[in-house]
């Protein structure tokens, strides 16, 4: 699980970099901070993912 993440989480890092480059290099300030809320809202849709997911598993063999 902690795998899945973890790629799930370069392959995000991955594709803000490429945007961000790509809005750097057009010097457009409001598509640079577009592109941060974006990745900051993917971001934490990722770790609300992941905490769900090991909750699940925890319940699922009785961890508390």
């Amino acid at each position: 699980m902690e795998e899945a993440y973890q790629d799930d989480y370069d392959t995000l890092l991955d594709q803000y970099e490429r945007e961000l480059e790509n809005a750097v290099a057009t010097a457009d300030s409001d598509t640079i901070e577009t592109v941060k809320s974006k990745v900051e809202s993917q971001l934490q849709d990722l770790k609300d993912m992941r905490r769900m997911k090991i909750a699940e598993f925890n319940q699922q063999f009785g961890i508390v």
